[in-house]
């Protein structure tokens, strides 16, 4: 099997200062190379191609591709394995350049557990990092009693909750400016996105509510409502991002990881429906392109 010499190294043989280091449990079957599928999820989180293209030149691959500093078997089999042995386990480590994603705690979690939380059986251990990388983190910007006199709260616990939905409202609709709510509008099971429309009304996607919403959230009047089979070509599971379309329909993302029945009822996971509630256009891969939960375009 050919090795790549950027890809795959030793942790003596890495500028220590460049890199942070993840290190993850993974399982796989029996028969899985192990080395690579852990160059696999190197290249997913840095180049994210295994095919050369225009622009990634030795230099580019240099300084950005992940490396695969070690692969450990546990428990580590001796020539021959168990004969009732289905799955086998791991432990991988693997370094970012940390240029890649900058002084960004968001980016950096991105590269590290990003596209790969859906590779399998991967899970996120540990992260070692440089001296070169953390001396970009001054500490807290105001520490827990800056935040108090900020608040104006002094002599007990502080409280946070997430409003739901948690986009697509005014912060006017919201709360008011003492962070008072002054409006509830109960809704089907957990809203996951709004979308206003021209006429004053939103469009809601009632998350495992199986269910998609357009509601007066003024009045919390329903002006009209889908269920999970009112729609002829799309069961609804779990109904998540929402984007208008340009001819006036509404694209529906139809996430499908809360049920273990959504595969085998082949819905689509992105749809569009018109005004009238029709599918239009829909996709419907599973195999390739999984669970799909939010869509954007891209101009």
């Amino acid at each position: 099997m050919y090795i790549d010499p950027i890809l795959i190294q030793t942790p003596e043989g890495l500028e220590k200062g460049r890199f942070v280091i993840a290190t993850y449990y993974c399982a796989a079957k029996r028969s899985t190379n192990m080395l690579k599928f852990a160059a696999a999820l190197a290249v997913e989180q840095t180049c994210g191609t295994w095919l050369k293209v225009p622009g990634e030149t030795p230099e580019v691959r240099e300084l950005t591709m992940g490396r695969v500093v070690g692969v450990y078997e546990a428990p580590a089999y001796q020539g021959t394995f168990p004969a009732d042995l289905e799955e086998r386990h791991f432990i991988i480590r693997i370094a970012y350049p940390w240029k890649n994603f900058g002084p960004q705690f968001s980016m950096m979690l991105s590269t590290v557990i990003g596209n790969i939380s859906s590779s399998g059986k991967v899970k996120l251990l540990d992260l070692e990092f440089p001296d070169e990388f953390l001396q970009n983190f001054k500490g807290p910007k105001f520490g827990i009693p800056g935040i108090r006199e900020i608040l104006g709260v002094y002599d007990r616990p502080l409280l946070n909750n997430m409003i739901k939905p948690c986009t697509g409202l005014s912060p006017e609709k919201t709360a008011s400016p003492r962070g008072e709510v002054v409006k509830i509008t109960r809704l089907e099971g957990t809203p996951f996105t709004t979308l206003a429309l021209a006429n004053g009304n939103h469009w809601v996607a009632c998350g495992d509510g199986h269910s998609l919403m357009e509601v007066n959230l003024d009045n919390g009047e329903v002006a009209r409502r889908y269920g999970e089979n009112d729609i002829k070509g799309a069961r609804l599971f779990f109904v998540a991002g929402l984007l208008p379309a340009k001819d006036g329909g509404l694209y529906v993302c139809n996430w499908q990881g809360h049920d273990k029945n959504a595969v085998e009822a082949n819905s689509p996971q992105v749809f569009e429906i018109n005004d009238k509630g029709e599918v239009i256009w829909n996709l419907n891969d599973n195999e390739k392109f999984g669970m799909i939960s939010t869509i954007s375009t891209i101009e």
